[in-house]
């Protein structure tokens, strides 16, 4: 996986990388959109935590987000199907579509399992998850 190459000028001081970006993310998926933001080449860009069941209708969970390169897309989605065969929960589905001239990719999943996917990534089984 190959990481975000960003031009560096030269400076004559010393500097320090320091996050800048934060966002407002909804509380049941944060441990996922954080696993998934740590992974080089990738960065995720909307997210719902759904909502359970009223009714007949399920409002679905879902994760929109960018890669570099298909290693990087092959790695989060192997990775992602590993931890849900070890929990015993529903794979997510992945889709790909354009935006804006560049493939976009949305894990959309049920309300119940996306929850459940980040409670695995919270608790943290290493081996599993990298």
């Amino acid at each position: 996986m190959s990481k975000r190459k960003t031009p560096t000028p030269k400076r004559s001081h010393k500097s320090k990388d320091v996050p800048i970006k934060s966002a407002q993310i909804d509380e049941q998926i944060i441990p996922l959109i954080q696993w998934m933001n740590k992974v080089p080449g990738l960065f995720t860009r909307w997210s719902c935590q759904g909502s359970p069941k009223k009714a007949k209708d399920e409002y679905r969970a879902y994760i929109c987000f960018y890669c570099e390169d298909l290693l990087t897309l092959s790695f989060i989605v192997r990775r992602l199907m590993a931890v849900t065969k070890e929990a015993n929960i529903h794979c997510p589905s992945v889709t790909v579509d354009m935006y804006e001239d560049m493939p976009r990719f949305t894990i959309e999943a049920s309300h119940t399992d996306l929850q459940a996917l980040s409670h695995v990534i919270e608790a943290g089984n290493p081996a599993t998850l990298w």
